[in-house]
């Protein structure tokens, strides 16, 4: 296995992929209490997958804001592509398993950066809505690890 040290890793581009927002009567009626509401409940997904061929890591964050703890009344959510380049991704590619297994520090970095680009878009996007004050909360990216990333050969 390569060394991190050695890995050469560059933002390519991030790519809002959905972005969706409803004004919910629930809301409003919560808003009517409680002026400047923000007790949102969040739901973030995150998928990465290689392009082997093409030294690219791709890593998907999909969230979803809802008023209620039990994730009934959905108000929005947005789906960020972050697209990373990474010399000779190959190195780092088990093709008999069609894994791809990046030293556990960089796949971490990779997924925050791309977690603080989606809190960033989404603030932008939601910035004068009633989502003004949905900050999506500090995260710890290494939860969302995962050693089985598929390859996608293209």
């Amino acid at each position: 296995m390569s060394k991190v040290r050695d890995l050469s890793l560059k933002i390519k581009g991030i790519a809002v992929i959905n972005f969706y927002l409803e004004l919910k009567q629930e809301l409003l009626d919560k808003q009517i209490h409680i002026p400047n509401y923000n007790s949102f409940t969040f739901e973030i997904r995150v998928s990465n997958n290689g392009l082997i061929k093409e030294d690219i890591f791709n890593s998907m964050i999909k969230m979803n804001v809802f008023l209620d703890k039990e994730k009934e009344i959905e108000l929005g959510h947005i789906q960020i592509l972050n697209v990373f380049e990474i010399k000779n991704l190959n190195k780092y590619s088990d093709k008999k398993k069609n894994t791809l297994n990046l030293p556990p520090a960089i796949e971490s970095t990779i997924i925050g950066i791309s977690l603080s680009h989606t809190r960033a878009v989404f603030l932008t996007k939601c910035a004068g809505t009633f989502l003004q004050n949905a900050v999506m909360p500090m995260l710890n990216p290494a939860q969302f690890l995962n050693a089985d990333n598929k390859i996608n050969e293209i």
